[in-house]
């Protein structure tokens, strides 16, 4: 629970340890030398927590007029002399925010929910589907990093996600409230949350919110504010990686598929736009009708693949990645895993992670032409993707090969000439980095039989590590 004056600088946990913090990004030294998961600053929280504490804060307000009157009649105590008790709930939402919504990175990756959450604080009103949404989200990415268990939904959790659930119903049962972005950043926080639910079971959450969403962005026939718009890119997102893992068609000639002008494109969302052809590939596979027209699906195929090779003329030339040779790449990353002769570096996480992405949508597709009508370049391009696929692990994951505090400062990532790696990698790493290799690493197994001697075992070892560092269940 926030106070009602100026906002200390400290961590939670200092706050709560009553010891001087260093307030050093991402975290301070006392978290780093104790172990602990330093849940972070408040900084554009305030707002939110605020109003959180109207009730507490009236009665300090009441306290100190009381205390005024006794001790002096021309004095008037301007702010609180010492800070409330902070709630649960508020340490956990510091963390959240803190780790995975203000994280460093590039713009031009934009293309998530996360990213827009800052947009609705200033207006965020207690015990609404939202801030309810968003405390439950906060509670479970908070419980995974402090309990690093598979089973941390506990009967707390999932009574915080219950409340979330019916606030957000009634808000859509609304006619009013169903059209507001708000409800709408609800329901994709509840698809978060099972996000966060279903990663650490190795598993895809289900599809159900993201839809749930797309059916109350139809409702609103096509008018939409900026905000809502920006949504609605997210959504698609989310759509189009769900659609292409359990191969289900895409239909784009509803409203949420519409482009406009006024809203500005990245090579994320431009990435987004291309999969949608791998998923309505991927899902004509499954109609049945393959067999009877095979040179036609082959075709479709093709014409996806050719459509995304071209992705990366499209992009900056500084989201190219950097080659270090394994010269360079200090012994303990190499220790941990390092394929080949080298590593790949980028100049942001989900740069690295947008590329993956990439290489995942094309190797889906190519190995369906591997299967159904090969050429001389489809192998070896398919030995290249996962090639790049394995050399983003040192940048992603350096030298961790066991669990590790959230902003452990103590990880060594390889760099270009030795350089010091940005403290902003080591948090968006930990954050992003080892969680968004796990479908590109599926989906190199998948293409096994197409791999180089030895490689196939390498990745599975990688899987095995990842499992063990992020205690999830081994892909």
């Amino acid at each position: 629970m926030p106070h009602t004056g100026k906002p200390s600088g400290a961590c939670r946990e200092c706050k709560e340890r009553h010891r001087k913090c260093d307030e050093a990004r991402p975290a301070c030294g006392n978290c780093i030398k104790g172990d602990r998961v330093c849940s972070g600053y408040s900084e554009g929280l305030d707002l939110v927590l605020r109003d959180q504490t109207q009730t507490a804060k009236t009665a300090v307000e009441r306290r100190q007029k009381r205390s005024s009157r006794k001790n002096s009649p021309s004095s008037t105590p301007s702010s609180v002399p010492f800070p409330l008790p902070e709630s649960e709930e508020s340490h956990a939402l510091c963390f959240f925010v803190s780790s995975y919504v203000l994280y460093p990175h590039d713009p031009r990756t934009d293309r998530g929910v996360m990213e827009l959450l800052p947009l609705f604080f200033a207006d965020l009103k207690l015990d609404t589907p939202l801030s309810i949404s968003l405390n439950a989200v906060a509670i479970s990415f908070f419980a995974a990093w402090e309990r690093r268990a598979r089973d941390f939904e506990t009967p707390a959790l999932q009574a915080a996600y219950g409340k979330a659930l019916k606030a957000t119903r009634i808000a859509i049962s609304d006619p009013s409230e169903c059209l507001s972005d708000g409800t709408l950043m609800a329901v994709c926080l509840l698809g978060i949350y099972d996000t966060a639910v279903h990663s650490y079971k190795g598993q895809i959450s289900p599809v159900r919110h993201f839809n749930g969403a797309a059916a109350l962005i139809k409702q609103r026939n096509g008018s939409t504010s900026d905000l809502s718009k920006r949504l609605t890119v997210a959504i698609r997102s989310a759509t189009v990686f769900r659609a292409m893992h359990n191969e289900t068609p895409i239909d784009t000639t509803s409203c949420m598929w519409h482009d406009w002008a006024d809203i500005p494109q990245n090579p994320a969302t431009i990435l987004d736009m291309m999969s949608v052809d791998v998923a309505n590939v991927l899902a004509f596979q499954n109609s049945g009708d393959v067999v009877a027209s095979i040179p036609r699906f082959v075709k479709m195929a093709k014409t996806a693949d050719n459509k995304l090779a071209r992705w990366p003329d499209l992009i900056p030339s500084e989201w190219f990645p950097t080659r270090i040779p394994v010269k360079n790449i200090p012994q303990r990353v190499i220790d941990a895993g390092v394929y080949s002769d080298g590593c790949d570096i980028y100049s942001d996480v989900l740069v690295c992670c947008t590329w993956n992405d990439w290489r995942t949508a094309r190797l889906k597709l190519l190995a369906l032409i591997a299967k159904y009508e090969p050429d001389e370049d489809t192998i070896p391009t398919i030995q290249r993707l996962v090639d790049g696929v394995c050399s983003t692990f040192p940048y992603l994951l350096g030298d961790r090969t066991t669990p590790a505090p959230l902003f452990a400062a103590n990880v060594t990532y390889p760099s270009l000439n030795g350089q010091p790696v940005p403290k902003a990698h080591h948090q968006t790493a930990a954050s992003f980095g080892g969680w968004y290799m796990l479908t590109p690493l599926r989906q190199a197994i998948c293409v096994a039989s197409y791999l180089r001697e030895g490689q196939v075992s390498w990745i599975r070892a990688q899987g095995q590590r990842l499992a063990r560092i992020y205690d999830v269940i081994p892909t």
